[in-house]
């Protein structure tokens, strides 16, 4: 299992576009990603509950990922959030 902190660090926050991107890549992997925001626990791998967490610039939200992947599902994740991946064409 991988524990890490995150900030959201883009001026746009996490709106739709970027939601389903994040959540459509993720479905790839294995592992699951579930992140705690605000006391309350999402699943990265849902659209509409990363779009529900209200993600905005300067949240921190602490990431959790479990599964025969992990490692590699960790490394797309840190690069969806700090390169703001979402924003290329997919």
């Amino acid at each position: 299992m991988i524990i890490d902190e995150f900030t959201i660090n883009y001026p746009f926050g996490m709106h739709y576009r970027p939601c389903y991107v994040m959540a459509k890549c993720l479905s790839e992997f294995k592992s699951t990603v579930k992140f705690i925001h605000n006391g309350r626990l999402y699943n990265a791998k849902n659209t509409q509950e990363l779009y529900n967490a209200h993600l905005v610039y300067g949240d921190t939200i602490t990431v959790r990922i479990e599964g025969s992947d992990e490692q590699e599902t960790y490394a797309h994740f840190s690069d969806l959030i700090e390169l703001h991946a979402w924003y290329l064409d997919i």
